[in-house]
C-alpha cells in the first residue's frame, strides 16, 4: 500500500485521539459525574481502547515501508504518550463517577486514595535510552542483557518493532552481519541468531577480558582520577569474567600483582608499605579498600590545593620586583642600633670579610640571615648563592670588601622576612635583585612502543626536527628484543663531528592520548643524550591549563632519554595549535603525541651544557670513495684529438 495513504489513515486515528482528549476535559473540572455522563464515558473508553490495534497495524506498516524509521519512531511515542494518559484520564473520571453514585464504601477509599494522589506531584521518570553496539567483545554482555530485558523479552511487542530497535542499536561492524537481512517480522530471530552466534563466544569473550586486564594503562602520575578508572576496570573485567563462569575468587594474588605493577611509583610505594601490615597475604578487597582510600585522600588533597591556588592567583594577580612591604616592626641594627638591619649597615659593610665574621659571631647572629635568636644550622632562609652553604653573601670571602657594595646586591643575598601588616606603618620600597639564569626546555613526550611479542612500553621520546633520522638507545632496543639489521652510517653534528653506526632496526611508536601509530627506522646508539632537563623545574610557576593533556607529564623532572625521534616523524605529528604561557615561559605546541612543552625557562641553577641534537645521516663515505677509483681506473680515457703531422706517421706506420 501507498505510504501515503498510510499516513492518511493514521491521522483518521490521531483525530479521533484528539476528539477523545476534548471530550475528557469538560470533565475533567467536574467534582462529581452524573449517571448520563458516566454511562456516555463508559461508552468512548470502549471505543477507544480498539483503536490502538487498528493504530499499530498502520503505524507498524508506515515503519516498514518509510526511507527513515527513526523519524516514524518519535511519531508512535507522541501518539502513545497521549493515548495511554487520555486512557488513565478517563478511568479517573469513572471511579470519580462510582463515588458519586454511591456504589460502595470500597469506592470511597479508592477514590479518597485517588485524591489524595492528586494533591502529590507527578514525577517524570527519566526515559530509558536502549544501549549501541559496535561490536566490541568487552560490550557484549552488557548489551545482550540490557536489550533483552527491555526488548527481546517483550512478549507484547511486535517482532517488527524488535527488529527496528536492534537496527537501529547496531553500529559499526555490528551493524554489517544483519545488513543484508530483508527487513521482515521473521528475519527478527534470524537476525538475533546472527548476533548471538557471532559474540556469544565464552572463549573469545575471556581472552578479552583477561587481555584488557593486561592492558590496563600504567599510571604516570598519582592522581584520584586515575585511581578511580583502574578499579572500575579491574573489578568491571572480573564480573564479566564471573558472569562467564570462571571462578576468579583465587586469583587475588595474580590480580594484584599485575595491577600493583600498573601503579605509579608513589602509590606502589605506599602500597608495599600498607601490605607489611598484614600477617597472612592481602586479598584483593584489601587491596581494593587501599586503593579507594587512596583516591579518596588524592582527591581531597587535590580540592584543597585547587581552593589555594585560586586564592594565591586571585591575591597575586599583579607581581613587582619592587615589594611594598608592609612592617609593624621595624628593623634595629645591632652593632649601630640605628634602624635599619645590620646587612644595610654601612658601618659593617665597611669591614673587612673576616671583620664582619668576628663581628656577627660577637653578636651572636645567624651566619646565614644575619639575625639573633637562632643559629645557621636552624635557619630556614636560602643559603649562599657563591657557595650553597648557610653563610650570608657578606661574609662570603670572594665578595669585595669595598663600602660600595650595591644595595641591590644586599636585598638580594639577605632574605627578608615576611612581617605583619599594618596600615599604620610607612611603607619601605625594597629592589630585590635575582640572579636568574634561563636556557631551552626541550620537547619530549611519553609516547609506547611494541616488544617482540607485540606487548606496549611506555618510554621517553625527544622530538628533534633537526635531525634527519631517529634513534633508539642500544639499552632499550636489547629490552624490546627487537631483530636489528646490519648497516653502515655516518652521523654528523654539530661542527662536523661524526660517528659510524653499524645496526638499525623497526620500531612500532603509538600515542598515549590519540589512535596515531606509526613503524619508524632506528639507528641503534650506546647513548642518545644526557639526562633531560639537566636540573629539575619548577612547573607551579607555568600556569599551565588544567584541560591540557601534555605528551610528558614529568617534563620537568630530569630523566634518561630512550628515543629520539627525527623530522620524519616531527612533521607528521605536529599540528596547527600553539598556546603561549606568558614572557620568558615556553610555548605549548599540540600533537597528536599530546601538548609538547618546549621552550625558554627561567632558573636559577646555572645551566653549563648546551644540547644539540642536529644529526644528518649519510651512507659509508669511505666505500663511495673507493668505488669512485674503481670506476676511475676501469674507464677508458677518451682520445685526444691528433695533430697533423701525428696523423701522416701513424698512416706511415
Amino acid at each position: 500500500m501507498d505510504i501515503k495513504i498510510l499516513i492518511k489513515k493514521r491521522a483518521s486515528f490521531k483525530a479521533k485521539l484528539t476528539q477523545f482528549k476534548n471530550y475528557l476535559s469538560g470533565l475533567e473540572n467536574l467534582k462529581k459525574l452524573s449517571t448520563i455522563q458516566h454511562n456516555e464515558l463508559t461508552i468512548r473508553l470502549d471505543k477507544i481502547l480498539e483503536l490502538y490495534v487498528e493504530f499499530d497495524n498502520i503505524q507498524s506498516e508506515i515503519e516498514i515501508n518509510c526511507d527513515i524509521p527513526e523519524d516514524q519512531f518519535e511519531e508512535r511515542e507522541v501518539y502513545e504518550a497521549q493515548y495511554f494518559g487520555s486512557i488513565a484520564l478517563a478511568k479517573e473520571l469513572l471511579v470519580r463517577g462510582d463515588d458519586s453514585a454511591g456504589t460502595g464504601d470500597c469506592f470511597n477509599s479508592v477514590t479518597g486514595s485517588c485524591r489524595a494522589h492528586e494533591s502529590a506531584p507527578k514525577l517524570n521518570l527519566p526515559t530509558i535510552h536502549l544501549p549501541t553496539f559496535t561490536g566490541q567483545y568487552h560490550d557484549w554482555l552488557e548489551f545482550h542483557d540490557t536489550f533483552c530485558s527491555l526488548i527481546h523479552n517483550n512478549k507484547s511487542m511486535p517482532n517488527i518493532n524488535k527488529f527496528h530497535y536492534l537496527r537501529a542499536a547496531l553500529k559499526d561492524s555490528a551493524a554489517v552481519i544483519i545488513r543484508s537481512l530483508e527487513f521482515s517480522s521473521d528475519n527478527y530471530e534470524v537476525a538475533w541468531d546472527l548476533l548471538c552466534d557471532r559474540f556469544s563466544n565464552k572463549r573469545l569473550l575471556v581472552n578479552n577480558h583477561i587481555q584488557a586486564l593486561f592492558n590496563i594503562e600504567p599510571l604516570v602520575k598519582e592522581s584520584a582520577k586515575s585511581l578511580r578508572h583502574l578499579i572500575d576496570m579491574v573489578n568491571k573485567n572480573l564480573r564479566a569474567l564471573n558472569t562467564l563462569g570462571l571462578q576468579t575468587e583465587h586469583w587475588d594474588m595474580l590480580i594484584i600483582h599485575i595491577i600493583s605493577n600498573k601503579l605509579d611509583s608513589v602509590t606502589n610505594r605506599e602500597w608495599e608499605t600498607h601490605r607489611c601490615k598484614f600477617k597472612e597475604l592481602p586479598s584483593l578487597d584489601n587491596f581494593n579498600a587501599f586503593l579507594r582510600h587512596r583516591s579518596d585522600l588524592l582527591e581531597t588533597l587535590e580540592t584543597t590545593n585547587t581552593k589555594r591556588k585560586q586564592g594565591e592567583v586571585s591575591n597575586n594577580r599583579h607581581k613587582s620586583l619592587v615589594v611594598n612591604s608592609h612592617s609593624s616592626k621595624s628593623f634595629i641594627c645591632p652593632l649601630c642600633q640605628n634602624n635599619h638591619a645590620i646587612y644595610n649597615c654601612s658601618k659593617f659593610k665597611s669591614f673587612s670579610v673576616e671583620a664582619r665574621l668576628q663581628k656577627a659571631k660577637l653578636l651572636k647572629l645567624c651566619l646565614n640571615c644575619l639575625r639573633q635568636g637562632h643559629t645557621s644550622n636552624s635557619c630556614r632562609l636560602r643559603v649562599c648563592r657563591f657557595c650553597n652553604r648557610s653563610l650570608n653573601s657578606l661574609l662570603h670571602k670572594c665578595i669585595n670588601n669595598s663600602s660600595s657594595f650595591s644595595e641591590n646586591q644586599t636585598a638580594s643575598s639577605s632574605n627578608i622576612e615576611n612581617t605583619n601588616v599594618s596600615n599604620k606603618e610607612s611603607h619601605v620600597a625594597l629592589s630585590a635583585v635575582q640572579n636568574v639564569k634561563s636556557f631551552v626546555l626541550l620537547s619530549t613526550a611519553l609516547i609506547q612502543v611494541e616488544d617482540v611479542a607485540g606487548n606496549k612500553h611506555t618510554i621517553r621520546a625527544l622530538l628533534d626536527n633537526g635531525s634527519t633520522s631517529s634513534f633508539i638507545t642500544k639499552e632499550l632496543c636489547t629490552k624490546l628484543k627487537l631483530p636489528i639489521t646490519s648497516t653502515s652510517l655516518l652521523v654528523e653534528g654539530l661542527n662536523s663531528q661524526s660517528s659510524r653506526l653499524t645496526m638499525c632496526c623497526d620500531v612500532v611508536i603509538s600515542s598515549r592520548t590519540s589512535k596515531y601509530k606509526k613503524n619508524i627506522n632506528c639507528f641503534v646508539i650506546p647513548n642518545i643524550t644526557r639526562i633531560i632537563p639537566t636540573t629539575r623545574i619548577d612547573h607551579t610557576l607555568l600556569n599551565i591549563p588544567q584541560d591540557i593533556i601534555l605528551a610528558d607529564p614529568t617534563y620537568y623532572d630530569p630523566a634518561k632519554v630512550d628515543m629520539l625521534l627525527g623530522a620524519d616523524v616531527f612533521w607528521q605529528v605536529l599540528c596547527p595549535n600553539n598556546i603561549f604561557l606568558g614572557k620568558n615561559k615556553p610555548t605549548l605546541s599540540k600533537t597528536k603525541l599530546g601538548w609538547l612543552i618546549s621552550g625558554l625557562i627561567q632558573t636559577q641553577h646555572n645551566i653549563n651544557t648546551v644540547h644539540c641534537n642536529h644529526t644528518i645521516t649519510s651512507h659509508d663515505i669511505q666505500l663511495q670513495n673507493q668505488l669512485t677509483k674503481f670506476f676511475e681506473l676501469e674507464t677508458v680515457p677518451p682520445c685526444e684529438p691528433m695533430s697533423k703531422r701525428s696523423w701522416i706517421a701513424s698512416r706511415a706506420l
